[in-house]
């Protein structure tokens, strides 16, 4: 029986990046938080279904972690965007491959400037979700 359950948070696990990828970027409204290496982290209400943009000015050549975790059991996605206008036509430059309740992406930052931060929850229910962001030294 706990194969058919796998197989469906598999499937659930698919429909939120399918939902992530497809949904038209322009519906982000993000928030500049200013340097990453000064974002000490933030809390987010994210309703089901909702996708939240933060905006934060990494130097070339960081490396950075970026995670998200809720505080319920939802399906999170979390995808880093060069850039502070994420488009239809916007390519992530990083983007976790699973959704779970939390999720994480590594990605270096090939030139200074802005870069967005899009996460999503795709249920089910609304979440509090952590947003932190860990600079390599």
């Amino acid at each position: 029986m706990s194969g058919k359950f796998g197989r469906i948070g598999l499937l659930a696990s698919l429909f939120a990046l399918v939902v992530l990828c497809s949904t038209p970027a322009q519906d982000i409204k993000s928030t500049d938080e200013g340097k990453a290496a000064d974002f000490k982290g933030k809390s987010y209400d994210v309703k089901e279904k909702e996708r939240v943009g933060v905006t934060l000015t990494f130097d070339s050549g960081t490396k950075a972690t970026v995670s998200v975790k809720g505080d319920k059991k939802t399906e999170l996605l979390v995808a880093v965007y060069a850039g502070d206008m994420v488009g239809k036509d916007s390519k992530a430059i990083a983007q976790s491959e699973k959704a779970g309740q939390e999720v994480s992406v590594t990605f270096k930052a090939e030139k200074s400037g802005k870069h967005t931060i899009v996460f999503s929850n795709a249920g089910p229910g609304d979440n509090k979700v952590a947003l932190k962001v860990d600079i390599a030294k």
